[in-house]
């Protein structure tokens, strides 16, 4: 194809993909020297709104996860009428492309994807299209977690409400792989991606779907009513407890299901399977769980609470790798499954930032909600509000000035937004990592936590010497005369034997290698995470 450079900055090099919303890309990242993804979209200001949402969500949903499965979005805009947004490149084989693949091959595979998936579900997302196709056999591990796949394709992935997603009528999915609350269009869950995984991890291991016929009626007969056969009767190297496994994912009955992913890495620790090589060491892995923090959850959900009534700023600080990215995720799946509204931004380097960048992310969030009851509002300030994020404008006019070019108007018009509906709604905002963000939404965050009325809560985190220094951010957060603060310190002994513990499932950690450990780690999670 001929190259064509995107928003002066994106050099397209091949077209990977394309469909009824839009094209994928492969493109060249003339600022970061790197090959990313770019979806662009085929709809205008007159397409219909649902497939124009659902471009948008997925950028939205993907913004909001942070898991090396996961790719990353990078940034999202408009231009010459079409949406684009920018996301990480997984290089690697779609696993549907794979065959022969060994039973030890394929546990390692399985772990990661149940990894991956304890994650969204955590965040309150549901995938809704788990299958071969969209799991990526990375070419390279991820260098610090060793992570060999990315879960793709979060098109139909939707945020959940109260615990569940609400039927709209419409069915949505890979038809085999999906599970029968979703074929019948019902109310689903996490247990959906359960039962799509579970199909998913049939396939791979006999070359073969939980049911298969020519005739779709029969399909769907067979997945609402008739029980498949165990994957060994296809493969004899599949064991016993695997088979177990897979039948208890693909039950009708979503209760009958194994009901958490977490669950799920549980019970494959106690797979048995004859090593004919070394068994790599994530068969035997657990996602890790959060220790040793609960008196500073606690104070974060206390916080919260008192947040019906008056603003309220946290500010979570420690040195790097002590967990304040996952005391943060335990705190906002608290949140999201309250249905209360939730917005995160995370600072990263950049040679050349985005104005305005950490707003966008929140407009990301945001532009997720319903806003009904501010329609007036969004339509008086539609271009404005576009600026931070398109499913935020709701008008086809035109700016005669750059927008880029009215930063202190952007910036009023977008705190006016969140001070209406903080006024009326409890609202959380996560901001990580704060000596990376940009001033301007350090600025509007800061006013808003100290505005009085609004029912708002900011927590932000950064390393210590941000906090103690007397560098702007540094300055501003002791000038906060009703900051709460949590300075998180090194897990003690034993935190760090039952985060060891955690990991190792079922098996219980030696004192030497905790003692070991202690000396070489003393106790920050992250290291003690990644070497294990």
């Amino acid at each position: 194809m001929e190259k064509r450079l995107v928003f002066g900055r994106y050099e397209l090099t091949r077209k990977i993909g394309s469909g009824g919303m839009g094209e994928v890309y492969i493109a060249f990242d003339m600022q970061s020297n790197e090959n990313i993804v770019l979806k662009k979209s085929h709809f205008n200001d007159d397409w219909d709104n649902i497939e124009k949402n659902r471009f948008l969500s997925e950028a939205s949903i993907l913004a909001s996860l942070d898991h090396p499965g996961v790719p990353k979005v990078w940034d999202c805009f408009k231009e010459g009428g079409d949406y684009y947004y920018v996301m990480e490149y997984a290089k690697g084989t779609p696993l549907s492309r794979m065959q022969n693949i060994s039973i030890e091959q394929a546990m390692g595979i399985f772990f990661d994807v149940a990894s991956i998936l304890s994650h969204i579900h955590s965040r309150s997302v549901v995938h809704r299209d788990i299958k071969p196709g969209n799991i990526i056999l990375l070419d390279s591990p991820d260098n610090k977690t060793g992570i060999r796949v990315k879960l793709v394709d979060f098109g139909l992935a939707k945020n959940i409400v109260n615990g569940r997603i609400t039927s709209t009528g419409m069915v949505v999915g890979t038809f085999n792989y999906m599970a029968p609350e979703q074929l019948m269009g019902g109310t689903i869950d996490m247990r959906a991606d359960l039962y799509s995984f579970g199909a998913t991890m049939y396939n791979v291991l006999t070359g073969l779907l939980p049911f298969g016929s020519p005739d779709p009626k029969k399909i769907a007969y067979q997945l609402i009513n008739a029980a498949c056969d165990p994957p060994s009767r296809f493969n004899e190297h599949v064991p016993e407890e695997l088979d177990s496994i897979i039948l208890c994912l693909l039950r009708k009955d979503p209760n009958e299901r194994i009901q958490s992913a977490s669950e799920l890495l549980s019970m494959m620790n106690s797979v048995g399977i004859e090593k004919k090589n070394e068994k790599p060491a994530s068969l035997v892995l657990c996602e890790p769980i959060m220790t040793g923090r609960d008196f500073e959850m606690q104070y974060l959900v206390d916080s919260w609470n008192s947040s019906q009534n008056q603003p309220v700023t946290v500010c979570v600080t420690g040195p790097f790798g002590i967990g304040k990215t996952r005391l943060i995720d335990e705190f906002a799946s608290i949140i999201q499954l309250s249905g209360k509204i939730l917005l995160r931004a995370r600072g990263h380097d950049s040679t050349n930032p985005l104005p305005m960048d950490g707003l966008k992310q929140l407009a990301f969030h945001l532009a997720h909600y319903n806003l009904d009851q501010y329609s007036e509002l969004l339509e008086q300030n539609s271009m404005e509000l576009g600026f931070f994020n398109q499913q935020l404008c709701k008008s086809k006019k035109r700016s005669a000035v750059p927008l880029a070019n009215q930063g202190a108007r952007l910036l009023s018009i977008f705190f006016e937004l969140l001070k209406a509906v903080s006024s009326e709604n409890q609202i959380v905002i996560l901001l990580e990592d704060i000596e990376r963000i940009d001033s301007e939404t350090l600025d509007l965050c800061f006013e808003l936590s100290s505005t009085l009325g609004l029912k708002v809560m900011v927590v932000f985190t950064c390393v210590e010497p941000t906090f103690r220094s007397s560098a702007s951010i540094g300055l501003k957060l002791h000038k906060m005369s009703d900051l709460r603060f949590i300075d998180l310190k090194n897990l003690k002994k034993y935190n760090v034997k039952m985060l060891l513990e955690s990991i190792l499932g079922e098996h219980k950690a030696p004192d030497c290698l905790v003692d070991d450990l202690w000396d070489r780690f003393n106790g920050v999670p992250y290291l003690l995470i990644n070497c294990t």
